[in-house]
C-alpha cells in the first residue's frame, strides 16, 4: 500500500483526452462459445470481488464482472479496442480496485499493454496510456491504495528485466523507483505508507511472475524507507526453536500505513510451519506472533517449492493457511480469527482434486476476505474455474459469474 508523497518529477504515460464509456451489453442472442470461458484475473477486497474473463460469453471477448457477494455481478467491462475475432486483446492483465468506484485495468493488447481507469465504479473508463516498455509479451502488475497512490510492476520478458514506479496522481504519472533483485524479480511490491515499501514473494510464488527465486535460495523480504531509491534486507527475528530454521518470507499486508502482518514459512529437518509477524509502525520491526505446523515432508516426495502453502491475510487477527501436505491425498486448510490462538483445520468439501495440485504442484493460491469467505482459481476445473467458501473453507462451490457454472 502506498501513501508516500512524490516529486512531480518523473515518468509520464501517454494520456488520452477523451473519457469512453462501456456500451450497453446487446440484447441479441450471442453464438454458442466453443471455447472455454476461463479467468484471467480475480481480485478481492473485504466486500468488492473483480473477476476477469476472457472467452465468455462469446469468443474473442474480454469480459470484467464486479460484485459485493459472490451471488450478483455487474459486467463492468473496459471500452478495449480490437476485441475481434483476430485476438486484438490477450487478456485482462491485471485488476486494482482500492474502493467500489475507483478502478485500474491493465489490457493486454496486440500492440503492448494499456492501463484503463475508472471513477464511477465502471460506468465510464479513461485511457490512461501505454506501456511499451513490456511489449506485447510483457506484463504488468497494478496495485493502488486510493484515488491517488499506487505502483506498477512492468514485466519485460524480452529485455530481461523488470521495472517498478510508484504514482500520486492516479497512474498520469509514474516515478521510476529500483528494483533491489535481479532479473526475473525479487517478488511482488507492497508499500506500507509514508515512504516505507516492501518486495518479495508471494506465497505461493506469485503466477503473474516470469519464474521465481529458487527456493533453495529463499527469497529475501526487502525494505526501503525512501520510497523505493535505496533497499535492504529486513530483519525478522525467528521464534525460539527455530533460529536453524530455513525461512521463506511471503509479502506483508497492511491494512493501514502502520498495521500490518508477515508470513513466514519455516521449514525444520522434515517439519514446515508457517509463522506469522506483525508491526504496527510500518513494518519498521515485526513481533512474532503465532506459529501453525503444517505437518511432516518426509513422506510426501516433493520438493520444497512444491511444498509451499498459500496463505492469505483477510486482516490483522484472520488469516488463511492452505497446506500442499495433505494427509490421505487431500489438502487441508486452516484458519484463524484471533491472530493465532486458536485454529481451525478442515479438508476441504466440493472443490477439485486439481486444487492441490494447480500451482505450483503444490497448492492454487487463495484469496480472503474474512475467516469465512475466500475463494480460489482451479486451473483445469469446468466452467471458468472459479470456487468460493463462505464457511471457512469447510465447503467449496463454482462461484463463476454470467451463469457460466463450475
Amino acid at each position: 500500500m502506498l501513501t508516500v508523497a512524490l516529486s512531480s518529477c518523473g515518468v509520464t504515460t501517454s494520456e488520452r483526452a477523451v473519457t469512453t464509456t462501456r456500451p450497453a451489453r446487446a440484447t441479441t442472442t450471442a453464438p454458442p462459445n466453443p471455447l472455454a470461458p476461463m479467468v484471467t484475473v480475480a481480485y478481492l477486497r473485504p466486500g468488492l470481488g473483480v473477476v476477469g474473463l476472457v472467452n465468455a460469453p462469446t469468443p474473442y471477448h474480454v469480459e470484467l464482472e464486479l460484485t459485493t457477494d459472490f451471488s450478483h455481478w455487474r459486467n463492468i467491462t473496459p471500452p478495449i479496442p480490437g476485441s475481434d475475432q483476430y485476438g486484438g486483446i490477450d487478456v485482462l492483465r491485471n485488476v486494482s480496485f482500492p474502493t467500489p468506484s475507483d478502478g485500474w485495468v491493465v489490457a493486454g493488447l496486440s500492440t503492448g499493454l494499456e492501463l484503463y481507469r475508472t471513477t464511477d465504479g465502471g460506468t465510464s473508463w479513461q485511457d490512461e496510456g501505454s506501456v511499451t516498455s513490456g511489449g506485447s509479451a510483457g506484463d504488468e502488475l497494478v496495485d493502488f491504495l486510493d484515488a491517488s497512490h499506487g505502483w506498477r510492476e512492468v514485466i519485460a520478458p524480452t529485455a530481461g528485466m523488470v521495472s517498478l514506479a510508484v504514482t500520486n496522481s492516479g497512474g498520469k504519472t509514474w516515478n521510476s523507483i529500483v528494483n533491489p533483485g535481479r532479473w526475473p524479480s525479487a517478488g511482488v511490491l507492497s508499500f506500507s505508507g509514508g515512504s516505507n515499501g516492501f518486495l518479495a514473494d508471494t506465497l505461493p510464488p506469485s503466477r503473474d511472475l516470469p519464474s521465481e527465486q529458487p527456493i533453495g535460495a529463499f527469497s529475501p523480504l526487502w525494505e526501503t524507507t525512501d520510497s523505493g531509491q535505496r533497499w535492504h534486507t529486513a530483519t525478522v527475528r525467528l521464534p525460539a526453536g527455530f533460529s536453524e530454521a530455513q525461512s521463506y518470507k511471503g509479502l506483508p499486508t497492511f491494512t493501514n500505513a502502520a498495521d500490518g502482518v508477515l508470513p513466514v514459512v519455516l521449514f525444520q529437518q522434515d517439519t514446515i510451519s508457517v509463522a506469522f509477524f506483525a508491526t504496527s509502525n510500518g513494518g519498521d520491526s515485526w513481533s512474532y506472533l503465532s506459529l501453525v505446523r503444517l505437518g511432516s515432508t518426509a513422506d510426501t516426495g516433493l520438493s520444497l517449492s512444491d511444498e509451499l502453502p498459500s496463505v492469505a491475510v483477510a486482516g490483522l487477527t484472520t488469516w488463511w493457511v492452505v497446506s500442499a501436505i495433505r494427509p490421505n491425498g487431500h489438502p487441508m486448510v486452516h484458519v484463524t480469527n484471533d491472530a493465532g490462538k486458536s485454529w481451525s483445520s478442515d479438508s476441504p468439501v466440493g472443490i477439485p482434486s486439481s486444487f492441490a495440485t494447480a500451482y505450483p504442484i503444490g497448492i492454487a493460491p487463495v484469496q480472503a476476505s474474512s475467516a469465512a469467505m475466500a475463494w480460489t482459481m482451479v486451473q483445469g476445473a469446468s466452467g471458468c474455474g472459479l470456487y468460493g467458501t463462505t464457511d471457512g473453507g469447510v465447503t467449496w462451490t463454482p462461484v463463476c459469474p454470467g451463469g457460466l457454472g463450475g
